[in-house]
């Protein structure tokens, strides 16, 4: 998680986009999981619950590291994951006709959900199919037969146990989030980079626009004057910019590569500084080519905008 917030991981599952996101995630929630808190019992139930959100948001994080995910979804799989995983364990009990409805029942539930997941943009099948995968599991470590007369001593213990096992289960998956590969990295430093870049781009843009007015009197002195601002207050505002994207390493295909082209406006800045400063004509069409080659970037960033 960026910046080393992982309690991310956890309060994503209570987050939801908007009010039917959260109604349909809550009547999914209540039509199965009155059931399986039934057959597991509160406590049990609620570990599950929270099991399965964190193996939804990791399973999310490690298919797409760079994409905000939020909702009860994984979870909600876990809790199908483990009615399906108390169904067909026959020590527990259960009807074989029940356990074969609720065996099917829950296979057709993932089938439908999955598919329409990858037919349709914006869900994160990921997280469901995490989710499923760690209520399953976990499901069948704290599943307990509906008779009591057929519990095994040392219940207790074995709760335990499977809460430690959880753990490492948690511990092991999140490993590879802890040093991404090197595609990743770069986009996780573009992005820490791209943080607060509107606001620091006017500043410079308005530093420049300022010290060009000082310019406009068409004297030498105004000429100077234009020239040493854009040296003295814009330039160094491009350069922090650029400095903030020296980390980035996105490879030339990546669509944000585009987006760093915007650092050719301090190019710019600071060749037309030079030009106004010495009245160099041949700097003066460096800087007009610069110019031409930032606008260009901004062009396709604002193309790029257009097509999220």
């Amino acid at each position: 998680m960026g910046a080393g917030q992982w309690w991310r991981l956890f309060t994503a599952t209570f987050i939801h986009f908007g009010i039917l996101h959260l109604a349909l995630n809550m009547w999914a929630l209540y039509l199965t999981g009155l059931t399986t808190e039934r057959l597991y019992g509160s406590a049990r139930f609620a570990l599950l619950y929270v099991f399965a959100g964190l193996t939804g948001s990791i399973a999310s994080l490690l298919w797409n590291p760079m994409v905000n995910s939020a909702g009860a979804s994984g979870a909600i799989f876990g809790v199908y994951g483990g009615l399906l995983a108390f169904a067909i364990l026959p020590r527990n009990g259960v009807p074989p006709a029940v356990m074969t409805e609720q065996r099917n029942s829950t296979l057709v539930f993932a089938a439908y959900n999955l598919i329409y997941g990858a037919s349709h943009a914006g869900i994160d099948n990921a997280a469901h199919v995490g989710g499923l995968l760690g209520g399953f599991l976990i499901g069948l470590a704290l599943a307990r037969p509906l008779d009591d007369r057929r519990l095994a001593p040392g219940g207790h213990g074995k709760l335990f146990a499977t809460i430690a096992g959880a753990c490492l289960v948690l511990g092991l998956a999140v490993t590879p989030l802890l040093k991404p590969n090197a595609k990743v990295a770069a986009q996780q430093d573009y992005e820490s980079a791209i943080a607060g870049f509107d606001a620091e781009q006017e500043s410079a843009m308005t530093a420049t626009r300022e010290a060009l007015a000082l310019g406009k009197a068409g004297s030498a002195e105004s000429d100077v004057a234009a020239a040493t601002a854009l040296r003295d207050q814009a330039a160094p505002k491009w350069a922090a910019l650029e400095r903030k994207f020296s980390k980035s390493t996105l490879p030339t295909d990546d669509p944000d590569f585009t987006r760093q082209s915007l650092m050719r406006r301090r190019t710019y800045c600071e060749l037309l500084s030079r030009a106004v400063l010495e009245h160099n004509d041949a700097l003066t069409a460096q800087a007009e080519r610069a110019g031409a080659e930032a606008q260009s970037a901004v062009e396709e960033l604002n193309r790029l905008n257009g097509q999220k």
